[in-house]
């Protein structure tokens, strides 16, 4: 009967250092789970902004022809800005993303301006735009306090040079 109670006793000492190693393991595995959702979160955050400038380079490229000339307005100006931030041209609903600050948005002529109109070279009239945004993670600065890397916010930024139609 003596054997049966030392085989139990080693199980429980198994059993406690099992958990030990788990209390040892679970920072650890939290952080590698938080880093790739942040991660993660990030990347879609990327995709979001170059898919919504490309819909604005789209929305522009329709609507700056006037006459053979390329013009484009505060209004046209305003219109893009408003598809690239919200999706539609009246700027109501949800942002695509939330936090962008619809000002640094650069909307110009890739060959500059003559009088209102885009300076054309070889029959071409290029627009840019260029969009800068701030990354701030979802968990603030917990990462990089935890970590002790200086990651968050990252600048992050989509351009994208079109010809109008």
């Amino acid at each position: 009967m003596r054997v049966i109670k030392q085989k139990k006793a080693s199980q429980l000492k198994q059993r406690g250092i099992a958990m030990l190693e788990f209390a040892v393991v679970l920072p650890f595995l939290m952080l590698v789970l938080v880093a790739t959702g942040e991660v993660g979160y990030l990347m879609h955050q990327q995709i979001s902004l170059s898919k919504s400038v490309t819909a604005g380079g789209r929305y522009i490229s329709t609507n700056v022809n006037y006459g053979g000339r390329v013009r484009i307005t505060a209004e046209t100006i305003q219109n893009t800005r408003n598809t690239i931030k919200f999706g539609n041209i009246a700027g109501i609903g949800t942002p695509i993303i939330e936090d962008l600050d619809i000002l640094k948005i650069d909307i110009t002529c890739t060959n500059g301006t003559a009088n209102g109109n885009c300076t054309s070279a070889n029959d071409q009239a290029p627009i840019t735009i260029q969009v800068n945004y701030t990354y701030t993670p979802v968990l603030g600065e917990v990462f990089d306090t935890v970590t002790g890397f200086d990651v968050f916010p990252r600048q992050m930024s989509a351009i994208n040079i079109v010809e109008p139609i």
